[in-house]
């Protein structure tokens, strides 16, 4: 008897420890969604598998949040479990018939959705009568959400809009429309959106839309509002409609500090099942956007630079650099090994100190040092690789340097690049920066002390406690940080000057110069661009393509550019890219004027040219300089270089990449022999919108003008067809 109860015992306490071991193993959920508002039906049709197909599946499948995602009812047992602020993001499919005044067992969803936003939390919000139940509600909480903390102008007036929402009714008649979402937007990426009509995407088949709708809410912004728009209105009923004049949203995204919201007034399942992908990126997109500046749940490897470049080093002698790379997750990152990609020979770039294996705590920063030998006067790309097991993989981080240099010997010192910009910090907010100091002579480097000379009326300190002397040995950097907090609520610019006092040949006494802004208490930024990254593709080495960046004055003062745009970064990869037309004179814009930007990227290698940014830098109180990455890829011998004899000797260009349909296309024919030519646009399915042209073409320059083309918002690309092949160029419509 004892026996069996000693068994029994042995078995409860197994399944116990079990238990616990399962309950050890489970992954805390950082994001939930609330299943039920959401009414699922078409008509009198209920779509079982709605909430799974636009909200819930797109979640819990994604390889970053899926793990952390949860599904749960709105309710008061939900809330029992886990208060709401103990999640990052909250999502409240609320349907086409529910506002924000909605309540389940006394709970209120606008009173969840403030506690979020007062904890720093973010909140998604989908629903289509949302804003109309706002408005029109007696509720003042939701009213003063919508109309204050989002900034929303509601309800807009024009020929498309019945009692505050946008009609699709015509008699009988359920007309459609499309949302353009809005090109380098983080939340939009770029997606637009078909409502009530069937589409084919790539050939796939049509398909329908899962409910057709009479009508969806559709909004402007309060010239104060600090929220941005990313899903605007831009065909109604078949019709184009001038957005200038009529600017409608369904989308707009605000942040303050690390709360953010992003409200959409189309509901997911509202386009056609095509389109529903878009918005499952779209939700993804807005996951990203509000989680940037908080610890991602897994190992997250994370660096302000990826790229180093040590400028022009005497061959045979040598220059360093740091690099710092964080772990920006919730658990332990380990990093199994780094080393140098080997592009060149050995020995000219190479890890000197920090290269180990280690491992790093949630949040702390590791340094590496890093040596660069030149043998000869030329440029050297080479790269380092750092190994982990982080959830985004490897890091990998471009190296540049060039041999040229004379330099001295002994005890030398250089810091990091001057000034140094901490760019424009909110107010009562704060920015850090590490000041990188060398040893690169071939003697120990001795630090007597380092103190502020003008520390802006203690705007600029140390960020943490400083002693001294400090010794760096020759071929090691030591680093420190300084803190930019601005305390003036009317904002302004700032300098501040620190010295160094060492033994160092070259400047036994160097300073360090700073410089910054504090934004004003109640400031909202004003420039807008219309991609926040240039990816050229692919392009056959000697050939050119060029792409518009659109600089777009959004806010109500004028916009001043005081320097030009320029490029950052070097070597080999900066010759490769340059500005066209005098495009990077920008004039000063008014409010809702633009200027395009032409970036020029004509490769002379088969390789990829990145690790290179264009600097923006205007009076803009929130980002008064913007750093745009550039990638490009030349190519050779592709396919049809192979198979068709023409390939080189037709040329395309149309100026501007970016228009609202007015552009200049021109094609430069070198042949010989006279042809027939085919000159048409295409959209992203293949389908043929427009034929341009169709004729005999001879050798020379010829324009087309593409005033007043019939298109929608969108990307297009012109096809020329000449003796049976074909070459094209992509080109965007953004009205």
């Amino acid at each position: 008897m004892k026996s069996k109860i000693l068994i029994l015992l042995f078995f409860t306490l197994f399944a116990i420890s079990s238990s616990t071991l399962l309950k050890a193993q489970e992954k805390t959920k950082y994001y939930i969604v609330f299943d039920n508002f959401e009414d699922q039906k078409a008509g009198n049709t209920t779509i079982t598998n709605l909430i799974d197909l636009c909200y819930w599946d797109p979640m819990r499948t994604d390889i970053i949040y899926g793990p952390y995602s949860e599904r749960a009812p709105f309710s008061a047992a939900t809330f029992n479990k886990r208060p709401i602020t103990d999640y990052d993001i909250a999502v409240f499919p609320m349907g086409t018939q529910l506002g924000l005044d909605a309540a389940v067992d006394g709970i209120r969803v606008i009173d969840k959705i403030y506690e979020m936003l007062a904890a720093g939390k973010s909140v998604m919000i989908i629903g289509n009568a949302v804003v109309y139940n706002g408005f029109n509600g007696s509720d003042p909480k939701v009213k003063d959400f919508l109309a204050n903390y989002l900034g929303i102008q509601y309800p807009l007036s024009n020929q498309y809009i019945s009692q505050g929402r946008l009609s699709f009714t015509d008699g009988n008649n359920i007309w459609g429309a499309t949302i353009d979402g809005m090109e380098g937007d983080p939340v939009a990426k770029g997606f637009d959106k078909v409502i009530n009509q069937a589409y084919n995407l790539n050939n796939g088949g049509f398909r329908d839309p899962m409910r057709l709708y009479q009508g969806i809410d559709v909004m402007g912004l309060k010239s104060n509002s600090t929220s941005i728009g990313f899903d605007l209105v831009s065909v109604v009923r078949n019709d184009s409609v001038d957005v200038n004049q009529y600017k409608m949203w369904t989308g707009i995204r605000n942040e303050k500090g690390t709360a953010r919201v992003a409200l959409w007034t189309t509901n997911f399942d509202i386009a056609n099942t095509w389109h529903t992908l878009y918005y499952n990126e779209a939700l993804l997109g807005a996951f990203e956007w509000a989680t940037r500046d908080i610890p991602h749940p897994e190992k997250y490897i994370l660096t302000e630079n990826m790229q180093v470049n040590f400028d022009k080093v005497e061959p045979g002698s040598k220059s360093y650099k740091s690099i710092s790379f964080q772990n920006f997750g919730r658990t332990t990152l380990s990093v199994s090994k780094m080393e140098i990609a080997g592009m060149e020979d050995p020995g000219i770039f190479s890890i000197i100190e920090g290269g180990d294996a280690l491992k790093l705590e949630p949040q702390e920063i590791h340094t590496v040092n890093l040596q660069f030998t030149p043998k000869d006067n030329t440029s050297y790309t080479d790269g380092l690789d750092i190994f982990s097991d982080a959830v985004n993989g490897t890091l990998s981080i471009e190296l540049y340097g060039t041999g040229g240099l004379n330099t001295e010997f002994g005890p030398k010192i250089t810091v990091t690049d001057q000034p140094i910009d901490f760019g424009t910090v909110k107010y009562t907010q704060y920015g850090e920066k590490n000041i990188a100091v060398s040893s690169v002579g071939d003697q120990d480097l001795i630090i007597d002390k380092v103190s502020f000379v003008n520390d802006a009326n203690k705007f600029f300190s140390f960020a943490t406690k400083m002693n001294f002397p400090v010794v760096v040995k020759a071929g090691v950097t030591w680093y420190f940080q300084v803190r930019f907090t601005p305390l003036d609520s009317n904002g302004g610019s700032y300098n501040g000057e620190m010295s160094i006092k060492s033994n160092a040949l070259n400047g036994g006494l160097k300073s360090i110069y700073l410089k910054a802004k504090g934004a004003p208490q109640n400031s909202t930024g004003g420039i807008t661009l219309s991609t926040t990254d240039v990816d050229f593709g692919q392009v056959v080495v000697g050939d050119s393509s060029t792409i518009d960046i659109q600089i777009t004055n959004s806010g109500a003062s004028e916009l001043i550019f005081p320097v030009k745009p320029s490029f950052i970064g070097g070597g080999e990869v900066k010759a490769q890219y340059s500005f066209a037309d005098g495009s990077e004179t920008i004039p000063t814009l008014t409010q809702g004027q633009s200027h395009n930007l032409k970036i020029k990227f004509k490769p002379k290698d088969k390789k990829v040219y990145s690790g290179i940014t264009v600097k923006i830098v205007s009076n803009d109180p929130v980002s008064s300089v913007i750093n745009v990455p550039l990638t490009g890829e030349g190519i050779e011998n592709p396919q049809d270089v192979v198979t068709n004899p023409l390939y080189n000797t037709l040329k395309l260009q149309v100026n501007p990449s970016i228009s609202n349909g007015n552009a200049v296309f021109s094609y430069d024919y070198s042949g010989d022999i006279d042809n027939n030519i085919i000159v048409k646009i295409i959209d992203i399915t293949g389908k043929t919108r427009v034929q341009l042209y169709n004729g005999n073409v001879i050798h020379g320059l010829h324009f087309i003008n593409m005033n007043n083309l019939n298109l929608e918002s969108g990307k297009y690309y012109i096809v020329c067809e000449l003796d049976g092949y074909s070459k094209m160029i992509p080109f965007i419509i953004n009205k």
